[in-house]
């Protein structure tokens, strides 16, 4: 009787040594879209389902236009895994260097720390792009805060009644 009992022991050792799990790897998943394939888990290991994000993205300053180091229409956004650096671009025209045009935002890297010449109705312009990408807001303050306009908007009134 024990080597009946002892046979079907090893007959149903045999059957669970032999057998490992079958699992699917997701090789690349994007949203509910994946590429697997099959794997076989070693002892121990059992199949799993997770989701998880990609490496954190930088929160940035944007801004459509800034004149004068003065940011007129900003706020701050998330950046994309298309575009994870923060930059700051500067605009220069070549008829007057000292109307410069600031923007902000995200970017590429390969359009990164570069100067790019163009034109708009026949005026000259060069843009230069200055990126980071080591901290959230690593591209400056973002816009000025409103009662810093104000400030600023008795200030010019003062100084034009002076010389009125």
């Amino acid at each position: 009787m024990n080597r009946i009992i002892l046979s079907i022991f090893a007959l149903g050792l045999c059957f669970t040594v032999g057998h490992a799990l079958q699992c699917y790897k997701c090789d690349l998943g994007i949203w509910n879209l994946c590429l697997t394939s099959s794997v076989t888990c070693s002892s121990g290991q059992q199949c799993f389902s997770g989701v998880g994000t990609a490496a954190e993205s930088l929160n940035c300053n944007t801004c459509s236009v800034g004149i004068g180091g003065v940011c007129l229409f900003g706020k701050t956004t998330t950046c994309s895994i298309t575009q994870p650096n923060c930059y700051t671009g500067l605009a220069v025209f070549n008829f007057s260097s000292t109307l410069k045009i600031k923007t902000k935002g995200c970017l590429d890297s390969p359009s990164c720390n570069m100067t790019y010449v163009n034109s708009v109705l026949g005026a000259g312009y060069s843009v230069t792009t200055f990126c980071c990408s080591s901290t959230d807001l690593c591209n400056g303050a973002g816009v000025i805060q409103p009662h810093l306009t104000v400030a600023l908007g008795a200030a010019l009134v003062a100084v034009r009644s002076i010389f009125a």
